[in-house]
């Protein structure tokens, strides 16, 4: 099997109870993030390896076989994480998952799904009784944007529809459109906290507003026919703002997303700068993964082999790869008021490594 011990996966699930019910980011979870080596003395550390699927949809079969075939050839992996709709269709879209609720079938992996159908009754009734979000035995519902550490690594996440439900009436805050419909106020101040310098994963259910822009035209024609190939539209009318947004403002290393835009593209890595500074920061690439088990052949399970940011040599976390491009949210960043001070007896995070 593979996976991580029991001890270790109920401290992660803990760590999501609060999350998983609130746009808030827990102040816990900030204490942890402050002691998980952001601050610490560089030391080696082993590479987490983790693996990343597109849209489920009910496809758990196909998805787990897959993964254990990837565990054979390059595991171990300690987690999977699904972006995009894990849910399938029919009058009960979490049909799939009812064997491994009632522990008939038993995953081959610890498995993080995002919740893309926020208003869905299928998805009230898979967390009716789990307060962890632990709907089954090694499988987590992530809800709404939060901020954590999971598997190592310092991931970020956005559960949200890519289009807002009926009853909004408006903006959340002076400049945001019709696609930002839930406030994320508390999570754009934890990344506006002193000493954040990124995180590890970002995982959203939708591609970013205006991700194309700065690309070179062999890349643009690159995406277009991606998308075309899954039927879509063109890149400048696919995504959302608010994950535009969140991008800009979380400086992940990497960016992964599935839903409506059902394409399978690695988009060219594109710079981060500090903020403040100006100075060069890491880098962040955008990879949309299609559909589980897709038609069109679009790829949708991805490996990453990688070491948490915090542990990095500052040196190797700011190489600029050749074909690195300009940062397509520049016009994106919003101007928010100063973070909260933390709460009485909670310490302010410490200092990052020189240079990070």
């Amino acid at each position: 099997r593979v996976g991580r011990s029991a001890d270790t996966r109920a401290r992660e699930h803990a760590s999501l109870a609060e999350a998983r019910t609130s746009t808030r980011v827990p102040l816990p979870e900030v204490r942890a993030m402050a002691s998980s080596g952001y601050g610490d003395r560089i030391a080696p550390v082993k590479p987490q390896k983790v693996l990343i699927a597109g849209d489920v949809r009910g496809d758990f079969g196909l998805l787990y076989s897959k993964v254990i075939a990837a565990h054979q050839r390059h595991g171990p992996f300690s987690a999977v994480f699904c972006v995009g709709d894990f849910l399938g269709d029919g009058d009960d879209p979490a049909s799939s998952l009812r064997p491994y609720m009632a522990g008939e079938k038993k995953t081959p992996i610890t498995t993080y799904l995002l919740n893309a159908r926020v208003d869905c009754e299928a998805v009230r009734a898979l967390l009716e009784g789990s307060p962890s979000g632990e709907i089954a035995k090694d499988i987590v519902l992530l809800a709404g944007p939060a901020l954590t550490v999971l598997s190592g690594l310092r991931v970020a996440y956005d559960a949200r529809p890519a289009s807002p439900p009926e009853a909004h009436e408006g903006p959340t805050r002076p400049g945001e459109d019709e696609d930002g419909f839930a406030e994320t106020e508390e999570l754009d101040a934890a990344f506006m906290r002193k000493g954040h310098i990124g995180v590890d994963l970002l995982l959203t259910c939708d591609w970013p507003r205006g991700v194309g822009a700065g690309l070179e035209p062999a890349q643009s024609e690159q995406a277009a026919a991606a998308l075309a190939k899954a039927g879509q539209a063109e890149l400048g009318a696919v995504g959302a703002r608010r994950v535009a947004r969140l991008s800009a403002a979380a400086r992940p290393r990497y960016h992964f997303a599935g839903g409506g835009a059902q394409a399978a593209w690695v988009r060219a890595p594109y710079a981060n700068w500090e903020p403040g500074t100006g100075a060069a920061a890491h880098v962040t690439r955008f990879v949309a993964l299609a559909p589980v088990g897709n038609a069109h052949g679009g790829k949708w399970l991805h490996a990453l082999n990688l070491v948490p940011m915090g542990r990095m040599d500052a040196a190797k976390l700011t190489e600029q790869p050749e074909g690195t491009t300009r940062n397509p949210y520049e016009g994106e960043h919003v101007h928010l008021p100063a973070a909260p001070q933390p709460e009485a007896g909670l310490p302010p995070m410490p200092p990052f490594p020189p240079g990070l």
